[in-house]
């Protein structure tokens, strides 16, 4: 099977590099937002900081590597416009956590964090479907795709079934597979007489007994 041949400009990848130069920087900013909250007493939002981080860290490469791939075999331009779309979304990732909490919380769910979420995954499946079927099958999804006049939106949605195919899939296999490991143990409830006594840092103070003052001896004496 040949190899598609590949015109490279470096002009027409400008916009992808600035693309990636602002993921990195977004992702700073996101590691220093966490690092701002060392002293934070809020529990919450050392939480929020640290996923928002955590989150980007963990897709980082993904996103990179499927950024490029499809800019080199697909188009430059589309994987511009969808880089853009990806870093409008952490953007949401972090606010939307922010107004309706996590995902998943003690008071219920957030479904907005699902939609915020999602997107991004989908964009980097897609950009990592088209590189493949362009580069190895030439066959260009883009172009699949192009009489619903709108590409870019339907590619990276058609993702989200198979998204949802595999999340279904690996939720089967985590439940089948659950019983490979040992479950965690309750601690025990402290009885009573286990506790020991505490014993203060400080010791207590032994009140002093007070003196019992000396009659005086004023040089009298008693005649019987």
């Amino acid at each position: 099977m040949t190899s598609p041949t590949i015109t490279f400009d470096a002009a027409d990848f400008s916009s992808v590099v600035l693309v990636s130069c602002i993921v990195i920087f977004q992702k700073y900013a996101y590691m220093l937002l966490g690092a701002g909250l060392k002293e934070s007493k809020s529990s919450a939002q050392k939480h929020w900081a640290a996923r928002a981080f955590g989150n980007y860290g963990e897709q980082f490469p993904l996103f990179m590597t499927a950024l490029w791939m499809y800019a080199i075999f697909v188009s430059p331009d589309n994987a511009t416009k969808l880089g853009f779309a990806y870093i409008i979304f952490r953007v949401l990732y972090v606010l939307v956590w922010l107004v309706g909490g996590p995902m998943d919380t003690v008071k219920g769910t957030n479904p907005a964090m699902m939609g915020v979420t999602m997107p991004m995954y989908c964009i980097i499946l897609y950009m990592t479907a088209s590189s493949m079927s362009k580069a190895y099958f030439h066959y260009d999804l883009d172009g699949f795709y192009a009489p619903t006049q709108a590409p870019l939106f339907f590619g990276p949605l058609s993702m989200a079934p198979l998204m949802t195919i595999v999340m279904i899939i690996l939720g089967v296999f985590t439940s089948a597979t659950s019983g490979f490991f040992a479950e965690d143990e309750e601690p025990e409830p402290e009885v009573a007489e286990d506790i020991p006594e505490k014993i203060p840092l400080v010791p207590k103070a032994e009140p002093k007994a007070q003196a019992v003052p000396k009659p005086a001896d004023n040089g009298c004496c008693v005649i019987s």
